[in-house]
């Protein structure tokens, strides 16, 4: 039900499932880092799709759920699906600019390291860079060769 509600941008049913398992005392970190049979994440599915709000409001779940979040906020970020990929590289493979900047932007407040983002490795080898110039992401890829830049990182490979 969550993957589901997640995929189909349904925040308000997301809603409900977060107060029932909290209700019945679910563990709630196993429920934001639940992966679907292809290892997706709630995350990687709000990614996709390009569900800001989800992405949103799930990082402010995940504040509410623990005092000291980093930790599981950094879990939801490196989660990698069956294929190796994150919720970063489905945003950049699908191009979708708004949740790569959301994503981006939660990662800095989290102080995460930017190279397990900008050079984090599907199974395949592909990072973040790989998957916008596979897909022809043209404003991704000068957003991300910026934030490249800004953390001195040098993503050629």
């Amino acid at each position: 039900m969550w993957h589901h509600a997640a995929f189909f941008g349904k925040l308000e049913a997301l809603q409900i499932l977060w107060s029932l398992a909290k209700k019945v005392e679910l563990n709630l970190d196993e429920l934001l880092l639940a992966e679907s049979e292809e290892g997706l994440t709630a995350l990687h599915v709000a990614a996709q799709k390009n569900y800001i709000e989800i992405l949103q409001k799930m990082w402010v779940w995940a504040e509410e759920w623990q005092p000291n979040t980093n930790e599981l906020k950094k879990n939801m970020f490196l989660a990698k699906d069956n294929k190796g990929g994150t919720a970063w590289h489905h945003a950049a493979f699908y191009g979708k600019s708004e949740a790569l900047q959301i994503l981006w932007n939660l990662a800095k407040e989290v102080e995460l390291n930017p190279d397990e983002l900008l050079l984090a490795e599907t199974e395949q080898g592909k990072t973040v860079l790989h998957m916008a110039a596979q897909e022809n992401h043209t404003e991704i890829l000068q957003k991300l060769w910026v934030w490249a830049e800004e953390w001195q990182i040098n993503p050629v490979n």
